[in-house]
């Protein structure tokens, strides 16, 4: 997957660093990941191939995804309790997982 793959999680794990700050999550439109992979049915996505699940699927993002829609009931996402901290924080853990991955194959 080489250097531009790395390059894409990093600027995915910076989106999540800014969300920790106060920015918003706008899923697909503001991942770098997804701009590349999302349109394709996720076809070459790291996290694709680490899960073997489209659409970020089984990762932290799901569970941020749930809990948007269920505690906060808005469109624009953003760190608006303790619990969606906690999920942002455990999403940038697993882009550096990833990373890792990428960066030993």
């Amino acid at each position: 997957m080489g250097i531009k793959m790395i390059y894409l999680i990093n600027k995915s794990i910076n989106k999540w660093y800014k969300i920790l700050n106060g920015g918003e999550d706008l899923g697909k439109i503001n991942c770098p990941l997804c701009k590349k992979f999302y349109y394709n049915l996720c076809i070459d996505c790291p996290i694709k191939k680490y899960t073997k699940l489209s659409y970020c699927k089984g990762t932290p993002y799901e569970k941020w995804i749930n809990h948007q829609r269920i505690y906060h009931d808005s469109n624009i996402f953003r760190v608006s309790c303790d619990i969606c901290n906690d999920i942002a924080k455990d999403e940038i853990k697993f882009l550096l997982m990833i990373k890792e991955v990428i960066k030993c194959h």
